[in-house]
């Protein structure tokens, strides 16, 4: 900074960190930060922005204009010269001379006429004797002290002492004259006059309909009007006569004159009594209006907030009808799925059926041809045994050639029987002596609830699902008609209802956006809630929007979904001791504790589930974990349901939906490129009262197209 009384300048280094820094790195490019050379030093925007210049909520009051471009004179000049000449007829020097003010139509026209006649009292237009006597007669009324102590000092000379008494006379005369002139010449200057026409533009243009101002200012008016005039006549008058007058009125010399000057100033006490009044008035109504307002305001809001609480409750009334279809259509759904499983089940059992016939029909082909063989057998074995006489009889040979062997005669077409390996009964084996065995110690019982405090899940879906409940009503209203139309689509029908598994994706809500829960997760809420009282289903579920950063804390969220998908698969279906042994077993081993190691450990244990099991895998809002930091973890969670989806040698069915509000890149194509699988939310239409929308599938009409016989 500069010296004291030096006006503060800006240093060489200043100039460099503005000017040369930003372009050596933009780094230090700030344009909001600026050098304060009072302060000597780099002030914030903010700092800059508080001034108490720029903080002025009420702007300053405008600066008036000239006298004479007033817009009052407008509207008050014609009714104060009409009060004018109704109030005292004008003196006829001002007319004979030209110097009438009643003939003007603006104030400049007025006060032309006022320096007229004031320039004709000031300015002789001749240097005679007369000329000359004025202007000694006026220097000297201008130094009446200073004459007067010269008359003192002449009294003391006999033979002037007769004199001295005229002059005195003279003196106090003309300083009467004087101080007259002077009032009259200051009252009636411009700057004298502004401050009356100043408060009368304010006022008026303040107080516009208040006739007490209006009447007070042209009252105003019309006394400085009849002050000029008396100015106008006193600077017209014959200095003679004006001489004569104050030595025969004395004090009261042009007391008609000055009484006018002093009028002006107490109608404009009046003006700004009245405007006082004005405004004590106007403060009182608009304290009235202001309670008469709170009232009104009070009233107001509480009827609008009656209208706010019955627009709510119409929207709750709304929401709840929705969500009452969108159930029933659930339900509706279910025994649809139902009604499939029953039929693909009886389909199944006329296959094995037909199966079972074919193979019985097969046994006993296989059998009667076996009691045929053996048959023919028999009797073959018998034709080619010799009798008992046959073979006491001696044989006739050759001497020379040796007695010949009988050979059984099999047919070509019978084949020689063969025996089965085992047929015979193995050599006794020699047994060691057995020593006494030492009974093992049995095994200790694992519960669910050892697994359960062995995984450490706190999240609760029953509470995600009852919050995404609550909010219903703060849906998207179009977002909320479109879920309920999601369920009328093919691609969820056939997901819902096909007896096997499948994969879904459902994405893209932008109505959602800005709101805490959107309708896709109010769609996953509503199946996860209906699927409790469907029997065989096993509902695996994980809002990914309200856990996005949680109990995770440093924890992979692919380890926490994991998790939580083991924890409710574990309370939801009973497995044996040996299995629950060797999941505790497993996850002993801080190896398997990883997201990898934790999907191994799921995908075994639903592959151990039976074959009426149909689990139901819902993962809401998945585009939450479309990050750098989640994405990875997530993916390796997503591919190994979908590939127990795709299994086909999984027993049970596992079907899994997962939504997104957002449109995902990475997990929608994890999911097969098949029309079934994606389901685009925003392209569906609204639904605008399906009412309890009817199931217009091919099973409802008796027929199912999703698998043809063999």
């Amino acid at each position: 900074m500069g010296a004291p009384g030096q006006t503060p300048t800006r240093t060489a280094s200043v100039d460099f960190i503005d000017h040369h820094l930003p372009q050596i790195n933009p780094v230090f490019d700030h344009p909001g930060i600026r050098y304060d050379c009072n302060e000597g030093q780099y002030v914030s925007p903010t700092a800059i922005s508080t001034s108490p210049i720029e903080d002025n909520i009420i702007p300053p009051r405008p600066a008036l204009p000239q006298v004479d471009a007033m817009r009052f004179w407008s509207d008050i000049f014609p009714d104060c010269m009409d009060e004018l000449k109704k109030k005292q007829p004008e003196a006829g020097s001002l007319i004979t001379k030209g110097c009438s003010i009643r003939s003007q139509s603006d104030w400049e026209g007025v006060r032309s006429q006022l320096d007229k006649a004031q320039s004709h009292y000031e300015v002789p237009k001749r240097t005679t004797a007369k000329a000359l006597f004025k202007k000694v007669y006026r220097k000297a009324a201008n130094h009446t002290e200073q004459a007067k102590m010269v008359s003192k000092l002449l009294a003391q000379v006999e033979y002037i002492s007769p004199f001295i008494a005229t002059i005195d006379i003279l003196l106090d005369a003309a300083a009467m004259a004087s101080k007259v002139r002077e009032k009259v010449t200051t009252a009636f200057e411009p700057e004298a006059l502004e401050d009356d026409f100043e408060s009368i533009e304010f006022f008026m243009a303040t107080f516009p309909r208040d006739r007490k101002i209006r009447k007070t200012s042209i009252v105003l008016v019309v006394a400085i009007f009849q002050a000029i005039e008396n100015a106008i006549a006193f600077f017209l008058s014959h200095e003679f006569s004006r001489t004569w007058r104050s030595l025969a009125q004395g004090s009261e010399y042009q007391d008609k004159l000055l009484g006018s000057i002093d009028v002006i100033q107490k109608h404009s006490s009046k003006l700004a009594n009245q405007a006082r009044k004005a405004e004590m008035h106007s403060t009182r109504v608009a304290l009235e209006d202001l309670i008469r307002g709170k009232e009104v305001t009070a009233a107001v809001t509480l009827a609008n907030s009656d209208k706010l609480d019955e627009a709510k409750k119409d929207r709750q009334r709304l929401a709840d009808q929705q969500m009452t279809r969108m159930l029933n259509h659930l339900n509706g759904l279910f025994q649809v799925a139902e009604e499939r499983e029953k039929q693909w089940e009886e389909r199944e059992r006329k296959r094995e059926e037909r199966e079972r016939r074919r193979e019985e029909m097969a046994r006993r082909q296989s059998d009667e041809t076996n009691h045929l063989l053996e048959h023919l057998w028999d009797e073959l074995r018998k034709r080619n045994t010799p009798s008992p006489q046959s073979l006491a009889q001696p044989v006739a040979c050759s001497p020379w050639m040796p007695p010949t062997t009988q050979v059984p005669f099999y047919p070509n077409f019978l084949a020689v029987p063969q025996f089965p390996p085992g047929t015979w009964l193995p050599a006794p084996q020699p047994m060691a002596p057995s020593s006494p065995a030492t009974p093992e110690p049995p095994p200790l019982t694992v519960t669910v609830a050892d697994l359960l405090a062995m995984l450490y899940v706190t999240a609760s879906e029953t509470e995600d699902v009852a919050h995404i409940l609550s909010h219903r009503a703060r849906i998207a209203p179009a977002s909320r008609r479109r879920a309920e139309s999601a369920l009328t689509t093919g691609e969820f029908r056939r997901w819902l209802t096909y007896p096997a598994s499948r994969e879904l994706l459902i994405e893209g809500d932008a109505e959602s956006e800005g709101y805490e829960v959107s309708a896709v997760s109010l769609l996953s809420a509503l199946i996860y809630a209906v699927l409790e009282s469907q029997p065989g289903h096993l509902r695996l579920t994980w809002f990914c929007s309200l856990h996005e950063a949680d109990q995770h804390g440093n924890t992979a969220v692919g380890r926490g979904v994991t998790k939580a998908f083991l924890a409710q698969l574990l309370r939801q279906h009973t497995f044996d001791q040996d299995t629950l042994q060797e999941s505790e077993t497993y996850l002993h081993d801080p190896r398997n504790l990883s997201t990898d190691g934790l999907c191994k450990l799921f995908a075994w244990l639903v592959r151990k589930l039976p074959k009426e099991i149909k689990v139901i895998v819902i993962v809401d809002e998945i585009g939450w974990y479309e990050t750098d930091e989640h994405e990875r973890d997530m993916l390796r969670v997503l591919k190994t349901l979908l590939g127990l989806s795709r299994e086909k040698s999984v027993a049970c069915q596992v079907k899994v939906l997962a939504t997104s509000a957002e449109v995902t890149d990475t997990f929608h194509n994890a999911f097969r490129d098949d029309d079934d699988c994606l389901l685009d939310f925003d392209a569906l239409e609204e639904a605008d009262d399906i009412g309890e929308m009817e199931l217009d599938t091919d099973l409802m009409r008796g027929h199912d197209t999703s698998e043809e016989e063999d």
